[in-house]
């Protein structure tokens, strides 16, 4: 079982049914769900809800076969993420936890972009200390932008445009 990057907000995850399992005459069901780095922690991995997961319509897979490439989309970018896959019989009571297998696990990031919106800052947001023109500080305020939406790794913020009276300084 792989899961791989294809956008910023995308993964795949591919995974074959067992070799020993390829034949089972009645088919095999699967559950996969997801979850990235910044939904809550906590959870297991046999159906609870104690985590954040987000589930995968998987009912309308054909039970016999054998390979899988599903997208997870509308994902943060540059965000961790896991998925988890569990297979059951087709013939099974999908309600009955105690017949679905073990858990398989797989983890990838997704593609870092640019930020999609600068921080947020409100009129007056900045203060001048000092009377002179030519030894003053600007201390400038601004709402910071949450972790999952720093996007990309090594996030900071960088002042590109510093203007006084219309005029660049």
């Amino acid at each position: 079982m792989t899961l791989a990057p294809t956008t910023s907000d995308a993964l795949i995850l591919h995974f074959r049914i067992p070799h020993n399992l390829e034949h089972f005459p009645p088919g095999l069901r699967f559950s996969v769900r997801y979850r990235s780095e910044f939904d809550s922690r906590g959870g297991d991995s046999d159906g609870g809800n104690n985590g954040t997961w987000t589930r995968l319509d998987t009912s309308d897979e054909d039970p016999h076969r054998k390979e899988f490439e599903l997208p997870l989309v509308g994902l943060h970018p540059y965000a961790e993420y896991t998925a988890e896959v569990r297979l059951v019989s087709a013939k099974a009571d999908y309600a009955d936890e105690r017949l679905w297998s073990a858990a398989s696990f797989a983890a990838a990031r997704t593609l870092p972009r640019r930020p999609d919106a600068p921080p947020r800052v409100a009129t007056g947001s900045f203060e001048v200390v000092g009377g002179s023109l030519e030894e003053r500080r600007v201390y400038l305020y601004w709402q910071r932008i949450p972790p999952t939406m720093h996007n990309g790794p090594g996030f900071g913020y960088i002042v590109t445009d510093v203007s006084e009276a219309g005029k660049d300084r």
